[in-house]
């Protein structure tokens, strides 16, 4: 039986990215999957996405800020997926002409890894971005020459990433502290 991926996205109060990310995990043809959205201080634009697609996502809405790792944390008990997938509200997957879907991609990759970093990109379009473009860029180098040299993790970039839900639950799910997703990996 394929696994079960349960993919969660946290949003603080919104995204102009959400309802294109749920659009294209909705489009993709794996068909074993749960997509739990979570909402901090939702805005009038985030309710106006979950009314589109609250018969296949479920959302959770939070008047008050709970915080990435508590929402997180709590919202993983209301899954049944054996894989996690966590993705940051301002991803957009890049799908076009892969042939593979992505979510089987992810599942294939989690066959022989307990965690696994999804590759990123940056739109470049501002200073900012460019210059997390080179942090990301120097990041994922040196984790993979530490990956390789030492067959561990030193950490992953939260934006896009996969647990086992085994693995997770071992680790306590994310602690409370500032870069919860690099901390998860260590």
């Amino acid at each position: 039986m394929p696994h079960k991926i349960s993919i969660f996205i946290p949003v603080y109060r919104e995204s102009c990215f959400l309802e294109p990310l749920l659009t294209c995990l909705l489009n993709d043809p794996y068909e074993n999957k749960e997509i739990l959205v979570v909402v901090d201080e939702p805005t009038q634009r985030s309710l106006d996405v979950s009314k589109k697609f609250s018969d296949e996502v479920h959302f959770i809405f939070n008047g008050k800020r709970k915080g990435k790792a508590n929402v997180l944390n709590e919202i993983v008990n209301e899954s049944t997926g054996d894989i996690f997938l966590f993705l940051d509200s301002d991803v957009l997957l890049d799908v076009k002409g892969k042939g593979e879907s992505f979510l089987e991609a992810i599942a294939k990759e989690m066959d022989n890894a307990e965690i696994v970093e999804v590759k990123k990109g940056v739109i470049k379009d501002s200073f900012i971005s460019r210059i997390a473009s080179y942090d990301y860029l120097g990041f994922n180098l040196t984790n993979w020459y530490f990956s390789r040299r030492m067959g561990r993790c030193l950490g992953i970039n939260g934006a896009a990433f996969a647990v086992k839900r085994e693995t997770f639950e071992s680790l306590g799910g994310f602690r409370r502290v500032i870069c919860e997703d690099l901390d998860i990996a260590t």
